[in-house]
Parts: structure tokens; C-alpha cells; sequence
């Protein structure tokens, strides 16, 4: 009878976690042939949705722990695998990787991950429940969501994990300054130079930024790596005063 018990306990709980986490479906065909794929969660009534986009030869599974934390504290999260990363790699039936991306440039692929990541919020926008819209980013993630948010002022508020000036012909100042004075988190971690010299140049750039908030990682951790501990708990306290406003 006890064993019975504890595997009843043991099942539920695993139901429970499988539930807590489970994604509905969720993919966007670029105007260029690329599938990109994506996890997709609802938030609860009233709650902000945010999407999250990982860095260079990476892909949205970098982010399965926040993407846990946030869908425990009720948020919309939406993680998906820029073109030619991840299972985003489909182009018109070829399998097309990010090494193969032509120099940067107007007419290559990396400009056109911005236009990625419009169409993924126009097809979330679509969805049940999803209100509130805000961005996280990390490396060339961060700067594709600054350089969308600066033109789509619905979005609430941005995270930038480890930005930089120019990442990969991706640059940053000009959406910057676009952006405007809706919330905004800037992070880098002090041994990972560009990025740290890239935050506090931003911060100087518009220093009367009322919705600024500047957070320093540890050692050279780049991105979502700076995502655990002191740093985390900052991190959701913003996410919270964020989805509050």
C-alpha cells in the first residue's frame, strides 16, 4: 500500500511538472522559405508574455531554465530558434546553417532575423490571452530585439543580455536612441569586455533614461550564462516591477 501511494505521488507530481511546462505548438514561415520553430506558453490572465531569443550558434534551448522560472510565475514565454540555428535550419526543404550566412550586409541573412522576429510577434499577438509583449535577449539576440523594439513602440520593455555595438553587421546605437524611455535592462558581465563597455556607452549615450537599469554579471559570462543566483534574482524582480507598470 505505501509503495502504491508513493507512486501515485510520484506520477501526479510528474503530471503537474509536465503540465506546468508543457508548450502548445507554435512555427513561423519566413518570407524567404526558412521554418523557424518554436516553444510556446500562454500566460496567465493579465500577465506580460515574453519572448525570448538566444545568441549566436546557440538555440532556445539555452533558456529551458528561465523559460521554467518564468512560466512558474505565470508569464506568456515564447523561445524560439533564429534562422540557420537550432531545428530553424530548414530553407525551401535544404538545410541552411548560420555558418553558411553570406558577409554581412543589407541583403544578407543577418538584417532579416529582425524581420524574423516581427513575424513572431505578429503571429503571438494573435494568440489567446497574450496582451503585454516584452523582449529578452542575449548577444546578437539582444541586439535583433533592441533594433525590432525601436521600430514596434507596443513593446513593452526590453532585456539585453550581454549586447553589443555590432554584432554581426547588427548595430545598435541608432535603435537605441529610437527606443525611447519604455523600461529597459542592460547586463554584462565585467571580464567580457565588449559587452560591459557596450552597456555603460549606452548608459551615458541617453543618461536621463528614467526606466534604466544596468546589472553586472560575473566574471566573462556572456548572455544567458550570467542567469543564476544573485544575478537571477535581480533579474525576475525587474521582470516583476516590469509586468507591473
Amino acid at each position: 500500500m505505501v509503495i502504491r501511494t508513493l507512486l501515485f505521488l510520484i506520477i501526479a507530481a510528474v503530471s503537474q511538472e509536465f503540465w506546468l511546462f508543457a508548450s502548445e505548438n507554435f512555427s513561423v514561415i519566413t518570407k524567404d522559405g526558412f521554418f523557424l520553430t518554436a516553444d510556446f506558453t500562454p500566460p496567465q490572465k493579465g500577465k506580460t508574455t515574453w519572448v525570448l531569443l538566444h545568441g549566436l550558434d546557440s538555440s532556445r534551448q539555452e533558456y529551458r531554465d528561465l523559460y521554467q522560472e518564468l512560466v512558474r510565475a505565470g508569464y506568456g514565454v515564447l523561445a524560439y530558434d533564429a534562422r540557420g540555428h537550432g531545428e530553424s535550419q530548414m530553407v525551401n526543404n535544404q538545410k541552411k546553417n548560420w555558418r553558411s550566412f553570406s558577409a554581412p550586409g543589407p541583403k544578407s541573412e543577418w538584417p532579416k532575423m529582425i524581420g524574423d522576429l516581427q513575424l513572431v510577434v505578429k503571429k503571438l499577438r494573435q494568440q489567446k490571452g497574450v496582451g503585454k509583449i516584452g523582449l529578452i535577449g542575449a548577444s546578437l539576440g539582444a541586439n535583433i530585439s533592441l533594433n525590432y523594439a525601436a521600430d514596434d513602440p507596443q513593446i513593452l520593455a526590453c532585456a539585453l543580455l550581454s549586447p553589443g555595438l555590432n554584432y554581426w553587421g547588427i548595430e545598435i546605437l541608432e535603435p537605441w536612441r529610437k527606443y525611447g524611455n519604455r523600461p529597459v535592462l542592460l547586463a554584462a558581465s565585467p571580464g567580457d569586455t565588449f559587452a560591459t563597455e557596450t552597456i555603460k556607452f549606452l548608459a551615458i549615450t541617453q543618461p536621463k533614461k528614467e526606466k534604466l537599469f544596468l546589472l553586472l554579471g560575473k566574471n566573462a559570462e556572456h548572455g544567458q550564462q550570467m542567469l543564476h543566483d544573485d544575478f537571477l534574482k535581480k533579474f525576475l524582480q525587474w521582470l516583476r516591477e516590469t509586468d507591473q507598470k
